[in-house]
């Protein structure tokens, strides 16, 4: 109730104040108004209601006036009589006071439009031009007096009416808009330079304007360019309204909508419509469309081309295009399809079969669109044409596939070639070792014992030169030649194949190839395990020979330390040497990259030749370097079983007689019996003509190998056994072994060239009681047979 009351209050309040306010004035005039004046300030609160409430209040206050007055102002006072005197008053005053508020609300109306037009006007987002074209109307009534019915083309035939209107059109007003639009201070600057804001090009636009009204339109609308007083190009979309054209067109609305950005962003779009439509075409791609609620289909020309349709026989839906599809296809398609559906996008290649029978390629993809609502609505992509791209991948995978197989076969023929150019290097290497055997064999068999063999009969001479004025020195010359020989002779037979390694194993050649080393100033310590000799075939045995040695001169080369060491282990069926050194070492990547050094390409191949070799065998080489950490080389080989040379069982040794110097005669009661075992009969000779001066010895026969010096020692029964050291058929330390193991009170002297180390231990080992050189026996033989008999 409280709010019906204050919206009454609020729509009609005007009207009971104003007739109050007029009843109390009008009563406060009374003594100087005479009684036949009733209404006049009435007629005052009418209109102030009228005008401030509208036609509802200005009603309301007529009828509450004539009710005060009346009982107020008109006799009898204080009552509603409604005086017959009075009644052509009241109505008359009822009828003013009527029209005074239909007056006055159609002026609050009136004033109320103009004050709205006039803020649209103001506020307006727009450009607005207020412009009086009565002249163009005018202009336009002259033309169809002069009997013109075509303006255009009358426009078209007389350009220069276009520009001679333009000036008849008079500007009345611009908004504040305006202003902004064209960058002007005020409107009188901005009508000042119309020229400079509309260009050429706008009058083709007033040209459009002038056809229009002449036609009758009330609006016309166009885009042209503009420029605003900076300078600046705008375009504008031109509207015009021509009101009221019948009576006058002195007030002719053209607004003028800023679309610059718009235009600019359109402007945009068309540049990419067309790089679109040029890589499409470019690309040879048809553009298509599929409503999914219908399954309808829209195809543009390229797309009809790559199906090889008509353009116009498209196909009108699904089932028309899945009809184009392959069969082998269709199946893979519908599930790519409806895959695309649910997760946006779509891809696929398929074929096709044109209406000529061609089989084509085809590659799909597409993506979905969604309506307003966000929900999938249809599907747009492209097609191109793959045929050739499948048939290049066709190809490709054919040359792979003949590749690979040409691949294989010659990696076949390389892995073939490597494997026998890696046999190949390996038979080198050993034929070199051969070769190198059997040179340090001649020059054993033949060359030292000839040497022994002269050391030999110059120390018997010698004896016969006693007291002879200058043989014994010219003895002693020649003596010292030959002992210089044998050692040079030693020395090289040590180079080219070193006894050691053949006769005592890889470890004892090891250890030997270490003291070797001193002569080049590099100390080299050897680390054998403590679990015995390594057995390998002797061709291993060379080859690790020489791949240890070769590093072993790499180190004295290049570490700088003047130090190195080998160890030698057995573990797990493996055998592995390691040779390191604490030098410079080198980063193995330079060292590959350096082409250019000789020294770099002598070391690449020597490490490369290492690699291969352990690879022949079976086993590998490593090497780890690293600059100032110097360089660790393991060589690892697999060991396995191996048939040693056969080795003579005792008991299978025939007991022959060998050759003896006593013929026909029986055994003597000598002191000491002598058996001389050497392979060579120039030594033999030599030896038996040493003893042969001793009266107390006798020589009971001769031997040519370990197995003849069996059968002679079970033949002869001698004290004393000679033996050369390296024999065929069995080694002097071998049948040294075996003699003592049969007869252990036989003194057995052994005799080489070489009294390395490793031999004296080895005869030691075996059983004999000393070890001589044979350049030594001319003067220290027969005193060695003495002492093995010493007490």
């Amino acid at each position: 109730m409280r709010v019906v009351v204050l919206n009454v209050l609020k729509d009609y309040g005007s009207a009971f104040l104003a007739v109050i306010v007029a009843t109390v004035i009008r009563y406060g005039l009374s003594p100087w108004l005479p009684s036949g004046v009733p209404f006049i300030t009435f007629y005052l609160a009418v209109m102030f209601a009228a005008w401030k409430g509208g036609l509802a209040p200005g009603l309301l206050a007529s009828f509450l006036s004539v009710i005060l007055a009346d009982f107020f102002f008109i006799e009898p006072l204080y009552q509603l009589t409604f005086n017959s005197n009075y009644i052509v008053s009241l109505c008359v005053f009822s009828i003013e006071t009527a029209c005074i508020v239909l007056l006055t609300e159609h002026s609050r109306t009136l004033r109320e439009s103009e004050e709205n037009f006039r803020y649209i006007f103001e506020t307006a987002g727009v450009s607005i031009f207020e412009e009086d074209w009565s002249a163009i109307r005018d202009l336009l009534h002259q033309l169809r007096l002069q009997g013109v019915t075509d303006l255009r083309a009358h426009l078209d035939r007389h350009p220069q009416i276009v520009m001679e209107a333009i000036p008849l059109v008079k500007i009345i007003n611009v908004n504040d808009y305006t202003l902004q639009l064209f960058e002007a201070p005020s409107k009188a600057v901005l009508l000042g330079s119309l020229d400079r804001i509309f260009v050429p090009e706008t009058a083709q636009v007033f040209k459009e304007e002038l056809i229009a009204a002449w036609e009758g339109r009330d609006i016309y609308r166009d885009q042209a360019p503009v420029r605003t007083l900076t300078g600046e190009d705008l375009a504008v979309f031109f509207t015009l309204v021509v009101p009221r054209r019948e009576t006058d067109w002195k007030r002719v609305m053209v607004t003028l909508t800023d679309i610059t950005v718009l235009s600019q962003a359109e402007a945009a779009l068309r540049e990419k419509e067309e790089r679109l439509r040029t890589a499409m075409s470019a690309g040879q791609m048809g553009a298509w469309g599929v409503e999914l609620t219908t399954g309808t289909l829209t195809w543009d020309a390229r797309q009809a081309e790559i199906f090889g349709l008509p353009v116009g026989k498209a196909p009108a839906n699904r089932e028309e295009f899945y009809a184009l599809v392959h069969p082998e296809d269709i199946d893979r398609v519908k599930r790519a399809a409806a895959a695309g559906e649910l997760t946006g996008r779509f891809f696929e290649e398929f074929r096709v079969i044109r209406p000529d029978g061609s089989t084509r390629w085809i590659a799909g993809q597409g993506a979905i669109v969604v309506d307003e609502h966000g929900k999938p609505g249809r599907m747009v992509g492209v097609n191109y044409d793959i045929t050739d791209r499948k048939e290049a991948q066709v190809r490709v995978e054919r040359f792979a596939e003949e590749l690979e197989r040409r691949v294989t076969a010659r990696t076949a023929e390389l892995v073939q070639s490597q494997d026998q150019l890696r046999a190949l290097a390996t038979e080198l290497n050993l034929a070199e070792q051969r070769e190198r055997k059997r040179l340090a064999t001649e020059l054993h068999d033949h060359l030292q014992q000839l040497l022994v063999l002269g050391k030999m009969q110059i120390g018997q001479g010698k004896r016969f030169a006693l007291g002879v004025p200058g043989c014994d020195t010219v003895m002693k010359k020649v003596d010292d030649l030959l002992s210089e020989a044998l050692t040079y002779t030693r020395t090289l037979v040590a180079e080219l194949s070193p006894t050691v390694l053949r006769d005592h194993g890889l470890a004892a050649g090891l250890k030997w190839l270490g003291e070797y080393m001193h002569k080049y100033n590099l100390a080299v310590t050897v680390t054998v395990q403590d679990n015995g000799e390594v057995k390998l075939p002797e061709d291993q045995a060379v080859l690790i020979f020489q791949s240890v040695r070769e590093l072993l001169i790499n180190s004295w080369k290049h570490s700088g330390t003047g130090r190195a060491s080998v160890s030698l282990h057995q573990r797990d069926r493996e055998l592995e040497i390691k040779v390191t050194d604490g030098g410079k070492g080198f980063d193995l990547a330079d060292t590959a990259a350096d082409r250019d050094s000789v020294a770099g390409i002598t070391s690449k191949f020597g490490l490369f030749s290492i690699r291969e070799r352990m690879r022949a065998l079976g086993g590998s080489f490593n090497i780890h370097s690293e600059p100032d950490k110097g360089t660790c080389a393991t060589l690892t080989l697999p060991l396995v079983r191996f048939s040693a040379t056969q080795q003579v069982p005792l008991e299978e040794i025939q007991l022959a007689p060998a050759n003896s110097t006593v013929q026909g005669a029986s055994r003597r009661d000598i002191s000491v019996r002598v058996l001389l075992v050497d392979d060579h009969a120039m030594v033999r000779q030599g030896l038996r003509s040493i003893l042969t001066g001793y009266s107390e010895l006798e020589i009971v026969g001769e031997a040519a190998n370990g197995v003849e010096a069996l059968s002679a020692v079970e033949q002869h029964r001698p004290k004393v056994v000679i033996m050369d050291i390296n024999m065929p058929q069995m080694d002097g330390i071998e049948a040294t072994g075996r003699i003592k193991v049969r007869y252990p009170d036989t003194r057995i002297i052994g005799l080489s060239v070489n009294a390395g180390r490793e031999n004296q231990a080895a005869m030691l080992k075996a059983g004999a009681s000393m070890l001589l050189t044979k350049d030594a026996a001319v003067d220290e033989l027969y005193q060695a047979i003495q002492s093995v008999f010493a007490p």
